[in-house]
């Protein structure tokens, strides 16, 4: 008997599918034990500024969900106010490297909120902005805009190592800061129908690169060097020092 070739498609996902499905929670467990550790060592870093760090208000100028579980993770009190910055009328061919570029995306999203909040007679004392993109062979992948570009994407991700930069602000009353963080990523090589399956999953229709790593997409990976939280879109070992050797502390009365 001929099996219908719908039929076998769907069963060739499916069967995809249940592969990323093992695939995750043996990677997961690993991967959480790292995330663990990752976290406690930022929040000993932030342990003797935390009180005057809760006393202030701060703004996380990002929608991001992930962003905001990683600073509510590290013991940070804030608000978000997500910026409308438009980031289209910032063109990377001005800059000179990646880094550059997201650095500076990330002060205008934290200017516009601002600028915003100065509009309306507020203040903060603490405004964070962030911004993250994907890089391979000298192309910025963004948020794929629908499913076809997602699979587009993670074609090219395929077996290859890619850049991600993760560009982040800090504006204060006094100081500011702002830096940027790479981290490699090397896909395992993908077949069309696991890209098909994890697709299908609407997982990477939200992220740069089209894929989540803190998601099913860490099943994807072969090798991260680097850190692994600048790949979900905020390096917080890094925040962490730069908030502490830029910025704190605060003039009392701020």
């Amino acid at each position: 008997m001929e099996i219908c070739p719908i039929k076998a498609i769907v069963a060739v996902i499916l069967s995809a599918l249940v592969h990323i499905q093992i695939v995750h929670s043996r990677i997961g467990s690993q991967s959480e034990h790292l995330h663990q550790a990752l976290i406690r060592k930022s929040s000993v870093m932030l342990e003797p500024y935390i009180n005057q760090l809760n006393n202030l208000k701060i703004v996380l100028a990002s929608s991001s969900p992930r962003r905001s579980q990683l600073l509510k993770s590290i013991g940070l009190k804030f608000e978000v106010i997500p910026s409308d910055f438009d980031e289209s009328s910032v063109p990377v061919s001005k800059f000179k490297n990646y880094g550059d570029f997201v650095s500076e995306l990330a002060y205008k999203k934290a200017m516009e909120v601002s600028d915003l909040l100065r509009e309306e007679n507020h203040e903060a004392d603490l405004i964070i902005g962030a911004d993250t993109i994907v890089t391979i062979n000298d192309m910025v992948l963004g948020k794929p805009k629908d499913e076809e570009e997602a699979k587009e994407f993670l074609s090219k991700l395929s077996g290859n190592t890619h850049s991600v930069f993760t560009g982040v602000a800090i504006l204060s009353k006094g100081r500011n800061s702002r830096f940027s963080n790479q981290t490699e990523v090397t896909f395992s090589k993908l077949t069309p129908e696991v890209i098909s399956a994890y697709v299908k999953t609407g997982e990477p229709l939200d992220k740069a690169g089209a894929y989540g790593i803190q998601g099913k997409g860490g099943s994807l990976i072969e090798k991260v060097s680097g850190d692994p939280f600048n790949v979900v879109g905020f390096p917080l070992s890094a925040f962490c020092t730069h908030l502490i050797q830029d910025v704190l502390p605060l003039p009392t009365g701020n």
